[in-house]
């Protein structure tokens, strides 16, 4: 096992660009291992994405994780925050759930905050309500002029409420976004983790 000495990214909030990136395709290349897999982590946030001072970064908390069966799983686990819509109503746990998750990971990760304005719901009720309204819209009145456009369209793509047009693991692997930025460079991640734990 290897020692994570920059631990959660929860703790370093909104991440430079340049750190953005590479930590975002790093994800998603072990997610897709998991899910090549027919893993499902069931638990995707910011706290469990662990990093080092050597640039990597790994998913962690497999606690709630499961071997797909038939590509659905019933039982309801997970942070409800990060929760899918689809798992909100009940419906089965599918790796598209994963990626509803991954979505608002990589969405906080990029904006230092939740995406869902919390701010305008009163409850957790109301913040269901507006993931259920008909106009939502993952990134709002978000500045988002500072990201790649290929790292704006993943979120749009990963985190829209109908989960069969939301994309496939297998669409995330193949965007642009990912294309254009393997291999990975985990310089700027190694530097940005040993300058914020120094």
């Amino acid at each position: 096992m290897e020692f994570m000495d920059g631990g959660s990214l929860d703790r370093y909030k909104k991440l430079p660009v340049s750190v953005l990136v590479p930590a975002v395709v790093s994800i998603i290349c072990g997610l897709h291992h998991l899910w090549t897999y027919k893993v499902m982590h069931r638990d995707i946030k910011p706290s469990n994405i662990l990093v080092n001072t050597h640039g990597d970064v790994k998913i962690s908390d497999f606690g709630v994780s499961k071997q797909l069966e038939r590509s659905v799983a019933c039982s309801f686990v997970g942070t409800s925050a990060y929760m899918a819509p689809e798992r909100i109503q009940g419906g089965p746990y599918r790796i598209c759930s994963d990626i509803w998750s991954f979505g608002l990971t990589v969405c906080e990760l990029a904006l230092g905050k939740f995406p869902l304005v919390m701010s305008t719901c009163k409850n957790v009720s109301a913040a269901v309500e507006a993931i259920f309204d008909k106009n939502f819209d993952i990134m709002g009145s978000f500045d988002v002029e500072h990201l790649p456009v290929d790292f704006v369209d993943v979120l749009k793509n990963c985190v829209i409420v109908d989960e069969t047009k939301r994309w496939k693991h297998e669409d995330l692997l193949d965007c642009s976004f990912v294309r254009l930025n393997i291999p990975v460079d985990l310089r700027p991640v190694a530097q940005f983790v040993s300058a914020a734990i120094s």
